[in-house]
């Protein structure tokens, strides 16, 4: 049997002051891919452990020791997940920023890193950052300008309940989305009002080829669920299902 290995990362040095953001654990299995960020950082993507329904990765962003050292902590990262020695744990800590346990004092020799042993020049000085996408079942109420609430996450996919209040109001899809974002717009129980649905970045992203500052399609009352799926330079491709399940592309923007 394939040994199970596990992934473990910490940005929080006090046991004390630790959060839901500070500590993740992921299967190796999960690993999409490994990309420098700039000369002394390295960004390490994974299948989201919480938002099947999106394109969006999960990240963890490392700080590296030296400069443009990237290619030496990915093979470090490599030799550990590959590593079937029956004596070999299937736990890895990759990055452990942790100096000072629970109700303890600070303690410089507890940070732990899977570079420690140096087999490569190059090595992890910090976890920086720990990005877990949201599992995002999430009302969004349109608003006059689509700012606020009427906003989505920038960089999210996922399942939204939509409201509105108002046939002019908008809501507005992410700006900076990753390529395969997807998107659902719950909007079954809005029938009383429209709203109009506008791109994050207006100019660039297209819905349905359409672009432009002021270009919005509406969504009418009958509509049950809208999809929007984010395919890169050509913006958005947008759909919609009526409340008897009629298919159709949504209203060209304008």
């Amino acid at each position: 049997m394939d040994k199970n290995i596990w992934l473990y990362f910490n940005t929080e040095a006090d046991d004390d002051t630790m959060d839901n953001s500070s500590n993740a654990m992921f299967p190796a299995s999960s690993l999409t891919g490994m990309v420098p960020t700039t000369d002394g950082a390295l960004k390490l993507a994974f299948k989201s452990m919480r938002n099947n329904v999106s394109g969006q990765a999960d990240t963890i962003s490392l700080t590296l020791g030296a400069n443009n050292t990237h290619l030496d902590v990915m093979k470090t990262i490599l030799r550990a997940i590959n590593d079937n020695h029956r004596t070999k744990s299937g736990f890895k800590v990759v990055a452990d920023d942790l100096t000072t346990v629970v109700g303890g004092s600070a303690d410089a020799s507890f940070p732990k890193y899977i570079t420690d042993g140096r087999q490569e020049a190059g090595y992890i000085a910090a976890c920086s950052g720990i990005s877990v996408a949201p599992s995002r079942i999430t009302t969004i109420t349109a608003t006059a300008d689509g700012t606020g609430t009427g906003r989505l996450p920038q960089n999210g996919g996922g399942y939204y309940v939509a409201n509105s209040t108002n046939d002019d109001h908008i809501i507005i899809l992410p700006g900076a989305p990753s390529i395969g974002t997807l998107i659902y717009l719950d909007t079954a129980a809005e029938t009383g009002q429209a709203f109009e649905l506008r791109s994050g970045n207006p100019a660039a992203h297209a819905i349905n080829g359409v672009v432009g500052a002021a270009k919005e399609s509406v969504i009418a009352t009958n509509v049950d669920m809208v999809t929007c799926l984010y395919t890169g330079n050509n913006g958005w491709l947008v759909h919609q299902y009526d409340n008897v399940g009629n298919y159709d592309h949504v209203p060209v923007a304008d």
